[in-house]
């Protein structure tokens, strides 16, 4: 049974990772990774047994994008619910368009917290 919601958060930015892994550590039956560039977070994608929410900033350091960790995400996690962070208005997706939700920031905890609170029941309604 699974009880616990997976959650990796990939963000880049040392004043918005703390505060927003502490706020969805907080929820109950929650653990959260936290990887702040794209080789980080592959290794934990290809790792873990399951993932079950993603939440990756669009723009990542070096040559791959939150784009690319996403991929990679559904791949290996099929029924990963994936969430992009992004500053840009209009973020261009591509062939990820029907699989992901755009946060655009500045974002507030409600919006982070409807995100966890689908993936719960999602979990919830699968086990």
């Amino acid at each position: 049974m699974n009880d616990r919601l997976i959650v990796l958060l990939v963000e880049q930015h040392a004043n918005v990772s703390p505060s927003l892994f502490e706020f969805v550590q907080a929820f109950p039956d929650v653990d959260v990774i936290r990887a702040d560039r794209f080789q980080q977070a592959v290794e934990y994608i290809s790792t873990l047994r399951r993932i079950d929410l993603l939440f990756c900033e669009l723009i990542l350091p070096g040559m791959m994008s939150g784009l690319d960790v996403a991929e990679v995400a559904i791949d290996a996690h099929p029924a990963i619910a994936v969430v992009m962070m992004s500053s840009q208005e209009a973020a261009n997706l591509g062939s990820l368009a029907n699989r992901c939700r755009v946060l655009q920031s500045p974002f507030g905890f409600e919006a982070i917290k409807s995100h966890v609170d689908n993936a719960l029941i999602r979990l919830r309604l699968n086990s």
